[in-house]
């Protein structure tokens, strides 16, 4: 997995790149614990380029969307496709649509 953080400071970039599973949510929490800690009032997250995503992930997404909401802060997500691998798992887990994490395609 890679995280790349953008240089915006009124919208927190992120860019999360290849696997997100179990064995890198270690990682995914410190990037998103970072955006927290950032002032930005908005963060925008790229999960375009994700391979591999479980629960874990998904959990971690849905956990730091309640953060935000929490601190009044906003998250948006870049749209992704019907097929792509989160949008699947999001769906065959049925989870984030109710919290419009993810939207539905």
């Amino acid at each position: 997995m890679e995280i790349k953080k953008g240089d915006d400071s009124a919208i927190y970039l992120l860019s999360i790149d290849g696997k997100s599973n179990i064995t890198e949510v270690d990682e995914l929490a410190v990037g998103l614990r970072n955006a927290l800690e950032s002032d930005a009032p908005s963060i925008y997250i790229d999960l375009e380029n994700i391979t591999e995503v479980d629960v874990s992930f998904l959990q971690l997404l849905l956990s730091f969307g309640l953060s935000l909401e929490a601190q009044a802060r906003s998250l948006e997500i870049k749209p992704l496709t019907a097929g792509h691998i989160v949008t699947e798992t999001a769906n065959l887990l049925g989870i984030l649509h109710s919290r419009e994490i993810i939207p539905r395609n």
